[in-house]
């Protein structure tokens, strides 16, 4: 399984290197590159109905970074890497290994994920694709015994809360349950 996990990680990265280089465009200009706020750290905690985790991430993003756009590449690369993993995971909850495997390296490297992977302002997609699969991960292992697993449910649900401070689109993910 860890063979698997590996050849996830590389093609993933491998596929979207070449994006490493490119610069702030279309909407990553006021987002990031026009916007004064994410170059303080005080936005991370001042919590507002505007507040949300990519705003948050791009301002950890300047942190390292400043205005370089390879951070912020890079950071989408890494967190698609991520989803790829856990998308490996919650397949495995329903096939086998090698089925898992394949499944989550089509989505790692399907070029329909092209645009949230490589558009740094994407990252909504790529963030909220993360802590859903992480909350239906949870909810699967609370719900697995005739005894709900109180602490799985909970970290469930606050992924599921997270989710929503990425982005909007996790609001199905009840209907998805169901």
């Amino acid at each position: 399984m860890t063979k698997y996990i590996f050849i996830i990680i590389i093609l993933s990265i491998a596929i979207y290197a070449n994006t490493l280089n490119n610069e702030f465009v279309s909407d990553d200009i006021p987002a990031i590159a026009n916007n004064q706020q994410i170059s303080e750290i005080s936005e991370i905690f001042h919590f507002s109905p505007a507040w949300n985790l990519v705003s948050v991430s791009y301002t950890l993003n300047y942190l390292m970074g400043g205005l370089n756009p390879s951070v912020y590449h890079l950071t989408n690369i890494l967190i698609h890497t991520l989803s790829s993993i856990l998308l490996f995971f919650f397949l495995r909850l329903f096939f086998k290994p090698e089925e898992s495997f394949w499944g989550s390296l089509i989505f790692a490297v399907h070029p329909i994920h092209t645009e949230a992977v490589t558009w740094i302002s994407g990252r909504s997609y790529c963030l909220s694709t993360v802590f859903l699969l992480s909350c239906l991960l949870l909810y699967a292992r609370a719900t697995s015994s005739a005894k709900l697993r109180t602490p799985s449910f909970l970290f469930s649900l606050f992924f599921y809360f997270i989710s929503l401070y990425s982005c909007t689109l996790s609001l199905i993910l009840p209907a998805i349950i169901v």
